[in-house]
């Protein structure tokens, strides 16, 4: 007679199906490949972040500079071989020399608004409510208006200052041609001028549009000259094609009064020339007349002279570029994702084998099973 089984001696374990055994084995070694595949990914963008971190440091990106002031005094040189066009109604013309038909030449008197003995006063034909254009630059002509070959075109300097009697006043230098279109017919002027309108003549507001390669928003603070700069702000701008416009503020700053701000063009990777506009408000009543002056450019710093000193370079920091380079963000943004998913499977990843093992699991897993020896049939 058989004893029966002792309780503590183990049942006979059978093996678990041949599917169940394909089924981990696959899930074990695709567990394995993505793990492998994952710090793969963090190594490949380990080194991305670090390629983009050293493009921005070694070629920091260029700023948009936006500069809205109040000011008495602003300069402007003109961009060369541009052709600026501006109605000046209301303007007595100011020139060394007696100028054409059907510019009226005015009396000299002690109280001439040109000043000097040597600036001839003209009057605009018409009247102030004629329409008059002025015409600056563009390509250098000859007399009669044929083009001289070979000629560079070459910039022309301008100064717009508020006038104590609340008037404004404009000098136009340089070697460029001046043209004044009226009636339907041009008159060349000089290349020296200065445009004066008088505050009690109550000029109509005016606004002159740029182009330049150099802009200046203030002056300094002297004894001798008393225009400066009032109030303003200067902003800082980066492309961005996240926002609707097209661009982010970085950074605002606010000017001083007797501040002087410097806005140059841009050569690298293009020309961009500063753009903007001046416009005088004839101000009613005891206010002083003022200039609003605008304008936008790109640079990779601008320059802020304060009470006469050298002056500063006013630029964002090398961090608000990276902070600002949407490729970095999304790069960095991916790789803290995947280490932060990574890490917090490195225990689960102690359960899986090796890439190894897992590959001959995988393959003993499919393969045929042995034939039934005779000990397993008895």
């Amino acid at each position: 007679m058989a004893a029966p089984p002792l309780a503590e001696d183990d049942p006979p374990r059978h093996p678990p199906p041949a599917a169940l055994r394909r089924c981990g084995a696959c899930l074990g070694f695709a567990w394995k490949l993505a793990l492998g595949a994952g710090v793969l990914a963090i190594w490949l963008l380990v080194g991305v972040v670090v390629v983009l971190l050293a493009l921005n440091l070694h070629a920091p990106p260029s700023w948009y500079f936006s500069i809205s002031a109040q000011t008495e005094a602003t300069d402007l040189e003109l961009a060369a071989g541009r052709e600026t066009q501006w109605r000046i109604e209301g303007a007595i013309v100011c020139a060394t020399t007696a100028l054409p038909a059907p510019l009226e030449l005015l009396p000299r008197t002690a109280s001439s608004p040109c000043g000097g003995r040597r600036w001839q006063a003209h009057a605009l034909p018409g009247g102030e409510d004629a329409e008059h254009v002025l015409v600056l630059g563009g390509a250098s002509a000859a007399a009669g208006g044929a083009a001289t070959p070979g000629t560079e075109p070459a910039a022309l300097q301008v100064g717009l200052e508020a006038r104590s009697d609340g008037g404004l006043q404009m000098s136009i230098r340089g070697p460029g041609p001046l043209r004044l279109a009226t009636s339907g017919q041009e008159i060349a002027l000089p290349p020296g001028l200065n445009l004066i309108w008088a505050g009690e003549a109550r000029p109509r507001d005016l606004v002159f549009p740029f182009t330049g390669e150099r802009v200046r928003v203030g002056r300094d603070v002297t004894w001798s000259d008393a225009s400066m700069l009032r109030e303003g702000t200067l902003a800082v701008f980066t492309a961005s094609d996240e926002s609707l416009a097209k661009r982010s503020q970085v950074e605002e700053v606010a000017l001083m009064p007797g501040d002087q701000v410097r806005l140059e063009r841009h050569d690298s990777g293009g020309v961009f020339h500063p753009k903007g506009f001046v416009r005088f408000d004839r101000a009613g009543g005891d206010a002083p007349a003022s200039l609003a002056m605008v304008a936008f450019g790109r640079a990779e710093s601008i320059r802020i002279e304060r009470f006469g000193d050298s002056g500063y370079e006013f630029k964002p920091g090398w961090w608000v570029g990276i902070l600002h380079d949407r490729r970095l963000m999304m790069a960095s943004a991916i790789l803290v994702a995947l280490i932060t998913v990574l890490g917090g499977l490195a225990g689960c990843r102690e359960l899986a084998p090796t890439p190894a093992e897992a590959w001959r699991a995988l393959r003993r897993a499919w393969r045929p099973p042995p034939p039934p020896s005779q000990d397993d049939q008895r």
